[in-house]
Order: C-alpha cells, then sequence, then structure tokens
C-alpha cells in the first residue's frame, strides 16, 4: 500500500513543546490516495494540507454535532416549561369559563319572570334599544386606529 508521510519535522517552541506533530505514515489504498491526491489537486492544496483539513472538517463536525445535541436538550427544556405554562392558562381559562357559567346560572335564577304582556313587552323594547345602540356603534368602532390596523392586516393576509 502506498504511504503518505510529512517530510517535515515537528516544530519547537523555546520550551521543547512541539506546536504541531508529524505522523509517521498513513496507509491508504490505491483508490483512495488517488482520490485524496484528486481530491487536493481540485482544491489546490498539497496532499498533506488537504489531509489536515479533512481531519478538522471531520473534528468540527463532531463538535457541531455535540453543540446541536446541547441545544436539542436546552429546547427540550424550554418546552417542557412552555407545556406546564400552557396547562396553567388552560386551568387559570377552564376556571374563568365555571365562574361566569356559575354567575349566568345565578343571575338567570335570581331574574324573575315576566308573567304579563306588558312586563314582557318592555323588555323587550328595553332589548330593541339595546341592540339598536350596540348596532349603531359598531361604525364608531370600526373607525377607530385599531380596527383599521386589524382590517390591514387582514387585507394583507389575503393577497
Amino acid at each position: 500500500m502506498p504511504r503518505i508521510s510529512d517530510k517535515k519535522p515537528a516544530k519547537k517552541t523555546k520550551s521543547g513543546a512541539a506546536t504541531t506533530t508529524r505522523i509517521p505514515a498513513l496507509r491508504l489504498s490505491v483508490e483512495l490516495l488517488e482520490q485524496v491526491e484528486q481530491a487536493a489537486q481540485d482544491a489546490g492544496m498539497t496532499t498533506a494540507d488537504f489531509r489536515r483539513y479533512a481531519l478538522r472538517q471531520v473534528i468540527d463536525r463532531n463538535s457541531l454535532l455535540a453543540e446541536v445535541q446541547q441545544m436539542e436538550e436546552r429546547m427540550a427544556k424550554q418546552q417542557l416549561k412552555l407545556q406546564k405554562r400552557m396547562t396553567q392558562m388552560h386551568s387559570a381559562l377552564q376556571f374563568q369559563f365555571a365562574v361566569i357559567d356559575q354567575f349566568m346560572k345565578m343571575v338567570l335564577t335570581l331574574a324573575p319572570d315576566l308573567i304579563d304582556d306588558e312586563a314582557k313587552s318592555a323588555a323587550q323594547a328595553v332589548g330593541r334599544l339595546r341592540y339598536k345602540s350596540l348596532m349603531d356603534s359598531i361604525p364608531a368602532a370600526l373607525d377607530s386606529a385599531l380596527a383599521k390596523v386589524f382590517a390591514e392586516k387582514l387585507e394583507g393576509n389575503d393577497e
């Protein structure tokens, strides 16, 4: 099998520690060696530089995978917190519905029945008057700045 080795010895600092380390030999199949040499040539690199580059890519990818895994764990914890908060909000909303339900039952229980036609007619007249004032207030509400922003957002979603 062909061997690829660096020709340069390890560089030393003043204290004698090596800043780079030399790999004495790397055994590759003939096909793989040809592919490495071709890839290095295509990249405009020496074979040794290309090997260092390829090793760095693998190491960086592994560290990136570890970072992604840590991020996924953080996101899972946040998701659990959000789920707990949503459950609390759902319970509060259910409580509010129960209170409103009880209030309406109390109002309907305590409201006197309209036995005579005169009281019934008066209640219907008041109901019609309230409904008319509600309908009269709608154009003014639709003319407000908030209604205009809401309408613009709706029109923007239609496009």
